[in-house]
């Protein structure tokens, strides 16, 4: 009896624990859904909120703005009034039609901006506009609708209690208040310098493998960088395609990783704005483009083909003149000059672009020395292998040979003879610290005029007699520039000097040698 009383009272607990349970995740439910409820009205209230305080002094569609007019004095008492018309889809600065004007950025910059502008705040029937400087305002804007419509907007004091300046639009009689300052805002969109607006000329694109040459001027210096696909004879190098040719006598080879650097630069060379779209020759010659001594010049290998369809490869020559410096010290001015090698004639522009100051310099004011190989003939030992080289210095003439040999190892060395003497290891070694030291006699200078060279009155010669290689002579000089240099001349072509000390002391070791066979 007492076991089912037991039962019968346990069960009874069960059910309410489930029952309290119940009602327990009842009330929770309840909340959750209030608290839902809550949230949602509040996010609605917020956003209608929100819809109701956005505020604006214009509001109306990019399309719908035919004409846009505006006119203020900035804080170097410069002004301006310019009114810009929309016809046939095209806009065009009024005063001048031949303006060119740059679409996108006239209409994102200006239109876009103008079309809807929204203000902090709104005030209503305000007493006397003097109070907020719109009886005198600092800035006036006239936006013509495609219906006629005339909306003037000016803008007056700045407030720096709220950081917002005071604004009125015709349509309505209150004042707006803006964020900001009349210059950060409006005069920013509306630049005092319509030049802002016009288009930029674009300097041609370029490949290395239509290049002729790239010449980079200042004065009466001109570097020119040529793009040989199949190298040049002489260069025993072969680790770039690129030469310099002007200053040289002939073409240098030049660093690869360097060149690549330089290509860089130069495919970042653009016009950065227009400074005048048709320059008269009197603004040309304000602009130093009259006849200018500096300029960056690109020529293309191009292909023509006449009315009968002949063929011809042209050389088209793309040359940017660079004239003063702006007043700001920014800018060079600048313009394009285009000529071609089938015709006597050439185009020089009067649309005078600005580039920047660095970037001009950046190029025309490079070193060769910093580009090329400062070996002012490159050949290894093994250049000579199979040939003779004859290597003349004050006390005589030598014919030097070399043979290679190649150890079990594949390790490769040299054996030499000196008119026809057989040189021992420790000679051989000699011999090739002083070749090492020759070939290391680093260009320190260079000759840019055939009137600073010396006549040619070799103090040491070495004459390459080579038979593996794509040249078959090279003859070295070396002759007294003054105290401190040698003019280094190489196949008749003297532009290179190098330290007298230098090459005194390998040429000193080859004597040393040569005194030692002779013992």
């Amino acid at each position: 009896m007492g076991k089912e009383k037991n039962e019968v009272m346990a069960k009874s607990l069960s059910k309410k624990r489930k029952r309290n349970m119940i009602i327990l995740l009842s009330c929770l439910c309840l909340v959750i859904i209030a608290a839902i409820a809550v949230a949602l009205i509040t996010l609605k209230e917020e956003a209608e909120e929100e819809t109701e305080e956005t505020i604006y002094v214009l509001n109306v569609r990019e399309s719908q703005i035919k004409k846009f007019r505006y006119a203020y004095t900035n804080d170097d008492d410069v002004s301006c009034d310019y009114t810009f018309v929309l016809k046939d889809d095209v806009w065009y600065y009024e005063d001048d039609l031949d303006f060119p004007v740059a679409q996108t950025t006239f209409e994102e910059n200006v239109i876009s901006n103008f079309a809807s502008i929204e203000a902090g705040r709104y005030i209503e029937d305000p007493d006397d506009l003097s109070l907020y400087g719109l009886d005198d305002p600092v800035f006036t804007c006239v936006i013509t609708l495609t219906d006629g419509t005339e909306v003037t907007i000016t803008c007056g004091d700045y407030n720096e209690a709220v950081s917002a300046f005071y604004a009125k639009c015709s349509l309505d009689d209150g004042v707006y208040m803006l964020g900001g300052t009349v210059e950060s805002s409006f005069e920013e969109m509306c630049q005092i310098n319509i030049y802002e607006y016009a288009t930029l000329d674009s300097i041609p694109g370029f490949t290395a493998d239509t290049m002729s040459y790239l010449g980079f001027k200042d004065g009466d210096i001109e570097v020119k960088f040529y793009y040989e696909e199949d190298f040049v004879e002489y260069d025993l190098l072969k680790y770039s395609y690129w030469y310099i040719g002007s200053p040289f006598e002939r073409l240098v080879p030049v660093v690869s990783d360097k060149m690549d650097d330089f290509l860089e630069t130069l495919e970042g060379l653009e016009y950065e704005m227009t400074a005048d779209y048709y320059a008269t020759d009197e603004e040309l010659e304000e602009y130093g483009l009259k006849d200018s001594t500096k300029a960056i010049t690109f020529a293309f290998y191009a292909t023509v083909t006449d009315d009968d369809g002949n063929s011809e490869v042209i050389t088209e020559t793309y040359k940017i003149e660079v004239g003063n410096i702006t007043d700001d010290g920014l800018y060079y001015y600048v313009r394009p000059v285009t000529s071609y090698s089938n015709s006597l004639t050439k185009s020089s522009s009067r649309y005078v672009s600005l580039i920047s100051k660095s970037s001009v310099e950046a190029l025309i004011d490079l070193d060769p020395l910093d580009y090329m190989y400062r070996y002012p003939i490159y050949v290894t030992v093994g250049n000579m292998v199979g040939g003779t080289t004859t290597i003349t210095t004050p006390s005589g003439s030598y014919t030097i040979g070399a043979v290679q040999l190649v150890s079990a190892d594949d390790s490769i060395s040299y054996d030499y003879t000196i008119d026809g003497v057989d040189l021992s290891e420790d000679q051989d070694s000699t011999f090739q610290s002083f070749y090492s030291d020759y070939m290391m006699s680093f260009v320190k200078q260079l000759i840019y005029y055939e009137e600073d060279e010396v006549e040619v009155d070799p103090t040491y010669e070495v004459y390459y007699l080579l038979t593996d290689s794509t040249v078959s002579e090279i003859l070295v000089q070396f002759t007294v520039y003054d105290e401190d240099f040698y003019q280094v001349t190489v196949d008749g072509a003297s532009d290179m000097l190098v330290a007298r000390e230098e090459v005194d002391a390998a040429f000193e070791t080859f004597e040393g040698l040569i005194t030692e066979i002779s013992e």
